[in-house]
């Protein structure tokens, strides 16, 4: 795992240190990972191997007192970056829904081939907004102002994950 202290200012600066990493999926990530740090362009520091252990999401004031720099580093990227897809779909589906997109909404309009009870149109190819999965990216019109408000209502979170170390070693071992 490559952090970058610009995404992720709370990340461990020096091996055995304590950190944050920021992200944007809830989803799972594997237990152990060996972790570098970004000390300058293109060059890394291994501070060792940590197990990301998950925390509670950002509120919207811990949001609110993150440096500009971090925030608008992650605005810009979400709106621009392949990992940033899914937040930006839901961006688009809660503008254009106006409310919460539920979660077989946003995974048909983000293009996985679901099983849906709620589907009663007979037409299951296409999603709530009349797109055929995987059609379009319906998020790409999305901008970072777009993606900084939404983190900045609150109906956007970073999710954090804090990592502890659990081997401290100079080395990368197979």
């Amino acid at each position: 795992m490559f952090l970058n202290i610009t995404y992720n200012p709370y990340a461990p600066q020096r091996p055995g240190y304590p950190g944050l990493f920021y992200r944007t999926h809830a989803t799972e990530l594997p237990k152990i990972h060996r972790v570098f740090i970004r000390v300058k362009d293109r060059v890394w520091l291994y501070i060792g191997q940590y197990e990301l252990v998950r925390s509670e999401p950002l509120t919207v004031q811990e949001w609110a007192v993150t440096s500009e720099q971090t925030k608008k580093k992650w605005a810009s990227q979400i709106s621009k970056q392949l990992w940033g897809q899914e937040v930006r779909t839901r961006i688009a589906l809660r503008r254009s829904l106006r409310r919460e997109p539920t979660a077989p909404e946003l995974a048909r309009a983000m293009g996985e081939n679901i099983e849906d009870d709620e589907d009663v149109s007979g037409d299951s190819d296409k999603d709530s907004n009349g797109f055929v999965s995987g059609e379009q990216d319906i998020g790409s019109e999305i901008t970072a102002e777009d993606v900084r408000h939404a983190f900045d209502k609150g109906d956007e979170v970073s999710r954090l994950s804090r990592p502890n170390q659990t081997v401290l070693d100079g080395t990368l071992k197979n």
